[in-house]
């Protein structure tokens, strides 16, 4: 099954989902309308079955156009290979084009043509801190660790009292904020990397 990303230029930041009637399988497909080139986009594929079936392989190749103006395959989703499957059992993968998605098991790897953060000396393990989505548990308990120093810093603001002035710590997470990926990346700077910027 094959499927032509639209634009690769932006034009504004929706999502598209498109529905696909198969045989034996209905798929949603699902990713941004545009892209930038050399920009990384994720793609979400759901499989549900229409019924009892046994499956060799259920592959989606994504294409996109190229600034040529020609289809260029930028990457491909396995769904599901040699397994039996009942009617309206469901099956997702997710797969980011451009950036690699390693999994729990820290062998499994999803990725497409192109890697945005390719490997140094061919070890894949040493790319993967450096922008790939990292699903190992080893990466998540980390994950969990800096969440806890958020709230233990949040706590310690308030039994302290707010600042004032230079005193106030302006770019502080607060706990019950929705989650930006900006203002992360900005407190492990802070924090982890101890990088801080200065009025000169």
């Amino acid at each position: 099954m094959s499927i032509l990303l639209l634009a690769i230029f932006p034009t504004s930041a929706g999502t598209i989902n498109r529905k696909f009637s198969l045989a034996y399988f209905d798929v949603d497909v699902a990713y941004p309308d545009n892209a930038k080139p050399g920009e990384s986009i994720t793609v979400s594929v759901l499989a549900t079955a229409k019924k009892d079936c046994e499956v060799q392989d259920l592959s989606v190749d994504l294409f996109a156009y190229s600034t040529s103006g020609d289809p260029r395959l930028v990457g491909s989703v396995s769904v599901l290979k040699q397994t039996s499957v009942t009617s309206a059992n469901s099956f997702q993968k997710i797969v980011s084009v451009g950036i690699p998605i390693l999994c729990q098991d820290g062998a499994t790897v999803y990725r497409g043509a192109s890697v945005v953060v390719p490997p140094l000396g061919g070890d894949w393990m040493a790319a993967a801190p450096r922008g790939w989505v990292d699903l190992r548990t080893s990466n998540c308990a980390l994950w969990v660790e800096r969440a806890r120093r958020i709230v233990a810093q949040a706590a310690d603001r308030q039994a302290h009292g707010p600042g004032s002035g230079s005193d106030e710590d302006w770019w502080a997470v607060d706990p019950a904020e929705p989650i930006a990926p900006w203002r992360m990346a900005t407190w492990i700077f802070r924090h982890e990397d101890k990088g801080e910027r200065i009025k000169r």
